[in-house]
């Protein structure tokens, strides 16, 4: 009796257990993903929701409110795990991160920035966030270079106004679903897939673009991209009012003709919207300047002595295109202002302002003479008249033993014409050269120091 009274009492517990695990399993809310068996390494707050990390390397975040992002103090962690009350995301500790995963509804009312910082993780499922409130995306995932797979389908875009930077760097996604974004009130789409070079297909047909200023390098450095596919940007049908981006250099383009054959990048446009025909504003860019040397006389701008440059870059832009139509006053050693007027405004703006800078003249080096440790090196004396126009002399002189960017130097008086530079290496060869310079006001008012062009070099052995 007493061997059967012990059996019932195993197989009651045992049906009991049995009946509590299925019912804990079957609630509703209750969730058993593999994190759960995992150990606990990291937990804290980001705004009102609590996250944790395991050893597993997934995060999980909770249900909650994210009123304010941007900083990487917008992630807190408990201190029984870091011993500190704030969370720098930038520590190794993030490197753990593999994953990200959402439980219940997450309410973002800013985005910026919010994932920058996890590097490592590889997945994200934002499912849980309910973005209907945020106004910032710029940069949400910038940096997420190890990020392969993204889902953000459920993301309510509709009252956003910047997405600048969004999806920078992440480069190692092939796809991303954005086909529910509205994009109806974003402003500012500059660099969003910079960055994305495994990137093959966008498809941007549910984009509408009312309200788009600036687009620059959107697609740049995404090595990988053979198409983007476009929608109704203008609600209009008027045109296609977005400057559309050549991806392997980051150019502009705004008519369908201006897209180089062979870089392997194909835009499809719906027929029924035509594209505008008038160029970009970053093939309206243009720079202009002058420079020139202090004679004693005055000088007059000619079309020779203008350079030009877009972004960076020179260009050529023939004389025949342009007219100086504003003129300078030049004798003095100083920075002037002259203007520019296009013929073919298809290319080129209206018109453009360029400064000239008119340098001191180059000085002459008599000779260098070296001693015990030291040289003194030697310089055609400037007249009266020339040291007017400058503050003095910079010495360049390098070991030819050092690094090639190891360059010296010491200053020197308008007036004087030799200075003798010590504490040199025995036995050692040093490469000498002189400038002239003087701080001018610019047209605009900022200070700049103007130098004249360097002196022939000359060499100089010290003396073991």
């Amino acid at each position: 009796m007493k061997h059967m009274y012990v059996l019932k009492r195993v197989i009651t517990v045992f049906i009991l257990s049995f009946f509590a695990l299925t019912c804990l399993l079957c609630t509703p809310g209750v969730k058993y993903d593999s994190y759960a068996t995992s150990d606990v390494i990291a937990s804290g707050t980001v705004g009102t929701c609590r996250w944790e990390i395991t050893t597993n390397g997934i995060m999980t975040i909770h249900a909650g409110t994210i009123r304010d992002s941007g900083s990487f103090d917008v992630w807190s962690v408990d201190e029984k795990y870091t011993g500190k009350e704030s969370y720098d995301p930038s520590y190794d500790g993030w490197s753990s991160v593999k994953e990200i995963r959402t439980d219940g509804t997450i309410i973002v009312e800013s985005a910026e920035y919010l994932f920058d910082g996890f590097r490592d993780a590889k997945k994200m499922d934002l499912s849980g966030l309910n973005t209907s409130r945020a106004i910032s995306m710029a940069g949400m995932f910038s940096g997420c270079s190890e990020l392969s797979s993204l889902n953000i389908t459920s993301f309510d875009t509709s009252n956003v106004t910047t997405m600048f930077g969004m999806f920078e760097d992440c480069g190692s996604l092939k796809s991303i679903d954005i086909s529910n974004f509205d994009t109806r009130k974003v402003t500012d789409m500059s660099t969003m897939f910079y960055g994305c070079e495994n990137l093959t297909e966008l498809d941007l047909r549910s984009f509408s673009c009312n309200n788009l200023n600036i687009a620059t390098w959107m697609f740049k450095d995404c090595s990988s991209l053979k198409k983007i596919k476009f929608g109704k940007w203008d609600e209009s049908g008027a045109e296609f009012p977005v400057d559309m981006v050549n991806a392997s250099t980051g150019e502009l383009y705004y008519a369908e003709e201006d897209i180089p054959s062979g870089n392997g990048l194909t835009f499809v446009i719906p027929s029924e919207y035509s594209v505008t025909t008038h160029p970009s504003s970053a093939k309206l860019s243009l720079d202009t300047y002058a420079s020139l040397t202090y004679t004693g006389k005055k000088i007059t701008l000619k079309k020779n002595q203008l350079k030009f440059q877009r972004d960076g870059s020179d260009i050529k832009v023939s004389d025949s295109e342009y007219d100086i139509v504003k003129k300078p006053s030049m004798k003095n050693v100083g920075i002037y202002e002259f203007e520019l007027r296009f013929k073919d405004t298809t290319k080129y703006p209206a018109t453009v302002s360029g400064w000239a800078w008119v340098n001191p003249k180059t000085p002459k080096i008599s000779k260098v003479k070296a001693g015990k440790k030291q040289f003194k090196v030697t310089w055609k004396k400037f007249s009266k008249a020339d040291q007017k126009t400058i503050d003095g002399f910079y010495i360049y002189y390098h070991d030819k033993s050092a690094d090639a960017d190891d360059w010296k130097y010491v200053k020197a008086s308008k007036k004087s014409a030799s200075k003798t530079i010590k504490k040199l290496q025995k036995g050692h060869t040093y490469q000498v050269v002189i400038c002239a310079y003087k701080s001018v006001k610019a047209p605009d008012g900022e200070k700049f120091t103007v130098y004249s062009n360097d002196s022939k070099m000359k060499n100089v052995k010290i003396k073991k």
